[in-house]
């Protein structure tokens, strides 16, 4: 059968590692790949795709948190003008006591 055999039969016929031996950098994909005995080049282009796509999340993950505060200070910049301005008129409008 070769490279070409069922998972059933590659599962059945190889030791899987324990959980502990795992390589955990490494993920499950390419963990699986290497079990089934892709090529060499499959494997390092199959480990720079992910490294290029776990880079992307990365960054559109930074970006977003970042957005998100900066909208939260606009918010509450927001807020904060507007309770001032309140407290302000209230206190233009409030009637002076006179002894």
């Amino acid at each position: 059968m070769g490279r070409w055999e069922t998972l059933d039969t590659m599962v059945s016929t190889r030791s899987l590692p324990e959980p502990a031996q795992t390589n955990d950098k490494l993920p499950l994909g390419l963990q699986l790949a290497k079990l089934a005995d892709l090529p060499d080049d499959v494997l390092s282009e199959a480990a720079r795709v992910t490294g290029l796509m776990e880079e992307n999340h990365s960054a559109k993950e930074a970006s977003s948190d970042a957005g998100k505060t900066a909208q939260r200070r606009k918010i509450f910049l927001r807020v904060m003008a507007i309770s001032l301005s309140y407290f302000v008129v209230s206190l233009a409008f409030r009637p002076s006591f006179s002894p």
